[in-house]
């Protein structure tokens, strides 16, 4: 063969480089599209969801493969517990939306007494289609608004279907919109009243939602790190990691009761890098300080997060701006979920009990660590081995959910349940379906005639 015509009729080297550098940028540009598009931006525009849909594919074989090898609604049904139904009543709506399995037994008197708003948030069976859902009941416990919880339209890698999520983290603003997150989920939302989505926000949110008195800004969880985002636009504003409190903490090794210690025989390491457990600390709840009770809570200031973390029975609160933890306190739940600033001074818990046999609310005192039983759940059967939520009402009442039961507890001061649901699933004749949590607003938090904007 003649080198020279070889050497013609083959690819001149500066094309060769040219591919190799346009490959290069294809690269760059692809991964810059996925990721700008996963981060909820529309710049990259159809090429930006084409590259994710080809980057996912993986994900998409795997989703498949553990719809199929899971139980259809496994992360949203629960088993039944022993209830006796017969005084229990249908959930009426005033807007023709019927809501199947959704069921309730109620004292007049505690309605009259409590007036308001009760919301829920959850799995349920709307007009005979399921769907994550938080439900809008009047004064009369009838149906009034629904806002669907959905991720359409939102391109992940991660997205999964919506059974196998969970709705876990909801807040609502005055004008009527909510901010939500899910369990499973991969953004974090703004809606407003008749569903409309206002912004999305990319990423792996959970677990809670909490505003800010102003409503400017509300706290997140994503990942191990606790999230302040701008309700306007849905932009992460300030993000502290577990490592940054952690940094900022050197003295106090209360957050490191899952790293693994090896005792290292033969030697005596320093400064060791040890791993950690699998999900070390497991955030469910950042609770920002109100200025209306910062006077009740001398020892903190306003905004100051209250923080639960999970996995090692641990509740703390830090400054926000020097990530310092302020105080702890570690043990006395099990498990525990939704610490809240109580209007008493106090801070009261969700405390799970994971492996007992009840679970219970607590009341505890962070100046001297002393703590009272506020509901104790073998009044009720009550028992949520995870989630759950609570809020303390204005009579001295208690709003209580149990997830895990898909069931929700009003509370007169005594202790006796006077408002009961019970979210079944018609389906089945030993299933509920979650309930994530209950609210209860004064009732001129809405105006009804904003419902007639949405037909």
């Amino acid at each position: 063969m003649n080198y020279n015509n070889f050497m013609a009729r083959s690819c001149p080297i500066w094309a060769l480089l040219l591919l190799i550098l346009l490959g290069l940028i294809f690269i760059v540009a692809f991964g810059w599209s996925v990721k700008s598009t996963l981060s909820g931006s529309a710049r990259s525009g159809i090429f930006g969801e084409l590259a994710v849909e080809i980057s996912s594919f993986p994900n998409l074989v795997k989703n498949v493969l553990d719809d199929a090898l899971e139980v259809k609604g496994k992360p949203v049904r629960v088993p039944n517990f022993d209830v006796d139904l017969t005084e229990f009543e249908k959930i009426e709506s005033i807007n023709n939306i019927e809501i199947q399995g959704l069921m309730v037994r109620a004292s007049p008197a505690a309605l009259e007494e409590n007036k308001g708003w009760r919301i829920l948030v959850g799995a349920f069976t709307i007009d005979g289609e399921f769907e994550n859902a938080a439900i809008a009941l009047n004064s009369n416990l009838e149906v009034a608004n629904v806002w669907h919880l959905t991720e359409q339209n939102i391109v992940s890698q991660e997205a999964r279907l919506a059974h196998r999520k969970f709705i876990h983290g909801l807040d609502l603003m005055s004008d009527g919109s909510v901010i939500y997150t899910f369990d499973g989920g991969v953004s974090i939302q703004r809606i407003d009243w008749c569903g409309k989505r206002m912004w999305a926000t990319g990423g792996g949110f959970h677990h809670t939602v909490t505003l800010e008195d102003n409503e400017r800004y509300a706290w997140s969880l994503k990942g191990n790190a606790l999230v302040r985002i701008e309700t306007k636009s849905g932009h992460i504003v300030q993000e502290i990691s577990m490592d940054n409190i952690i940094a900022a903490n050197p003295d106090i090794d209360v957050l490191g009761a899952r790293r693994r210690a090896p005792n290292d025989l033969g030697k005596n390491s320093r400064k060791t890098n040890d791993p950690w457990m699998e999900d070390p600390f497991h955030l469910n709840d950042v609770d920002p300080l109100p200025k209306k009770l910062s006077e009740k809570f001398a020892s903190f200031e306003e905004g100051d997060l209250l923080v639960s973390a999970r996995n090692i029975n641990l509740v703390f609160i830090i400054d926000p701006n020097s990530n310092k933890i302020k105080w702890w306190r570690s043990g006395v739940t099990t498990r525990q979920h939704d610490p809240d600033w109580g209007v008493d001074g106090r801070i009261h818990i969700y405390d799970n009990r994971m492996g007992h046999k009840f679970s219970r609310l607590i009341s505890l005192s962070p100046d001297d660590f002393k703590y009272d039983v506020l509901y104790d759940g073998a009044k009720s059967d009550f028992y949520s081995r995870i989630r759950g939520k609570h809020q303390i009402l204005n009579n001295g009442g208690i709003l209580l959910t149990s997830p895990q039961q898909g069931r929700v507890m009003e509370l007169d001061p005594k202790g006796n349940v006077t408002i009961e649901f019970v979210n079944r699933d018609l389906a089945s004749n030993n299933e509920n379906y979650v309930i994530s949590e209950a609210k209860w607003l004064p009732e001129n938090t809405f105006d009804i005639g904003r419902n007639q904007l949405c037909n």
